[in-house]
């Protein structure tokens, strides 16, 4: 009988212990799903994904002999869509990032018009980089940190003013003399690293896919970005013998070329454009 006893309360000793541990358990998880996770808030000027777009449309483009020489992984870029000259609409700052763009002086950073078109090519600079509220031509001058001193602390600044017979900046900031003037809290800041970090993008490119038959060098001239395309199980449906059959690895390349627009296959816009007779 006693022995009856000591095993209804051996079992409910068991069952109390895994009743415990399942509690315990399932509070760590509780506790675990419910941690918030880490939301990184980047500065606004950097997140429009369609200004991104023409940006890395305009770096293929702009890159395209060197980018055989960029690892894949490291074609990336951030940008800050930011008015320059006053006529509110937003000029783009682009900074190049990986070894092929930065060295021990500092990386290529890329000033693009409105329309994407290249107004600079800014050699050694480096972060943070101000838009300073003072103009030069109706410009904006550009701040960046200019001399050390021997604590590290900047004690100069380089102040690059717009060339309107040029029209660009200089591109050499570490060839123009620093100047003990330092930036206000009239000044536009980019790329500071302590707040409001500029996301980045990819402008990494496709490939053309194995799956359709590409020939020539460019469409509709040797360099371009779209290709004619050949005959196979998945394009004998759209061949016609009055129109000559393209791809392109880009919509926005599809689009110009006038024809219509067929299908997308492997990531590969296929367009029909007429003969020209």
């Amino acid at each position: 009988m006693i022995a009856q006893h000591i095993g209804v309360f051996m079992k409910i000793a068991k069952f109390g212990f895994l009743f415990a541990l399942t509690l315990f358990n399932s509070s760590i998880a509780l506790a675990q799903n419910s941690t918030p996770k880490e939301e990184v808030y980047y500065a606004q000027e950097t997140t429009n994904e369609k200004q991104a777009a023409s940006i890395k449309g305009f770096l293929q483009k702009y890159l395209k002999n060197d980018l055989q020489f960029i690892e894949p992984e490291n074609r990336n870029f951030s940008f800050y869509a930011i008015d320059m000259n006053g006529d509110k609409k937003p000029e783009y700052f682009v900074s190049m990032k990986g070894s092929y763009f930065c060295g021990s002086g500092g990386c290529n950073f890329l000033l693009l018009s409105n329309d994407f078109k290249l107004i600079n090519n800014f050699t050694v600079m480096n972060e943070p980089i101000f838009r300073s509220s003072h103009k030069t031509k109706g410009w904006n001058d550009i701040i960046l940190y200019g001399a050390y001193d021997k604590n590290g602390g900047v004690k100069s600044w380089v102040h690059l003013k717009y060339d309107a017979k040029r029209k660009k900046y200089p591109s050499n900031p570490s060839i123009v003399k620093p100047i003990p003037i330092a930036p206000n809290g009239h000044d536009f800041t980019m790329w500071y690293k302590d707040y409001a970090p500029a996301k980045e993008f990819s402008y990494d490119v496709k490939t053309w896919p194995k799956s359709l038959p590409v020939f020539g060098n460019g469409y509709p001239k040797k360099g371009d970005a779209c290709r004619n395309i050949g005959e196979n199980p998945l394009t004998n449906n759209f061949l016609d013998d009055s129109a000559i059959l393209v791809g392109c690895l880009n919509k926005e390349d599809a689009a110009k070329l006038g024809g219509k627009i067929l299908k997308e296959i492997d990531e590969v816009t296929l367009v029909s454009v007429p003969n020209k007779h």
